[in-house]
């Protein structure tokens, strides 16, 4: 009697599973898309209706210019980030909250090129006759993230879309090099208080805001 009680329920255990299995049976996903982060790839994995898990890889390079206090500084812009993001599906559909952390390179590096051959440092114009200023701004190499989006709920095999609006937390670093004979005429505090007045105007909402979107595929 024991032995038929038994088989039975290992019977009835593995029809549970294949059905469990069969309501959730994709559960994979490769994924890419655009966003203020750069171009993006990645993979997320569905544990259940409510939760996942995504990794993503985000990165673009371009030349631009940044204008702060009257001053444009040519350069480059290097967006560079990897991350690892835990998801929650509150109502088990497409909705999520998404936390998670990452790993940031990203960069600007430019040189003044002002109004009339000038640079304005603490409200001051100083020539740039024969002299430079360069700017170099960093976010923190570890930044949580917090955000909320759309898909990666990876339970229906095909093709879909996902969406994210959230922040990477953090405060940038900015640093201005001057050349010796601007050097010599720009106090140092002045230096001190524009290199914070330029963390002030890039740090956004608390860090880098992320709005991104693209495509997935989900098997």
């Amino acid at each position: 009697m024991k032995k038929i009680r038994l088989t039975s329920l290992l019977v009835a255990s593995a029809i549970a599973l294949a059905a469990s299995s069969s309501a959730f049976a994709s559960n994979n996903e490769v994924f890419a898309g655009i966003g203020s982060d750069g171009l993006g790839i990645g993979y997320a994995y569905g544990i259940n209706q409510n939760f996942s898990v995504h990794a993503e890889y985000d990165g673009l390079s371009y030349s631009g210019t940044y204008n702060n206090s009257d001053t444009n500084y040519h350069g480059n812009l290097h967006l560079q980030s990897s991350g690892v993001y835990g998801d929650y599906f509150p109502m088990g559909g497409s909705f999520r909250v998404t936390a998670g952390y990452i790993d940031s390179g990203s960069k600007f590096s430019g040189e003044a090129d002002g109004d009339a051959g000038t640079v304005t440092i603490n409200h001051v114009r100083y020539s740039l006759a024969g002299e430079s200023a360069k700017v170099s701004i960093a976010f923190p190499s570890s930044m949580p993230y917090l955000g909320i989006g759309w898909g990666h709920n990876a339970t229906k095999p095909g093709f879909g879309f996902y969406g994210d609006l959230g922040v990477q937390f953090g405060n940038p670093k900015t640093n201005i090099a001057l050349s010796p004979g601007l050097a010599a005429m720009v106090p140092a505090s002045d230096v001190s208080e524009q290199e914070r007045q330029i963390n002030s105007d890039v740090k956004v909402l608390g860090g880098w805001p992320v709005l991104s979107f693209g495509v997935a595929y989900r098997f």
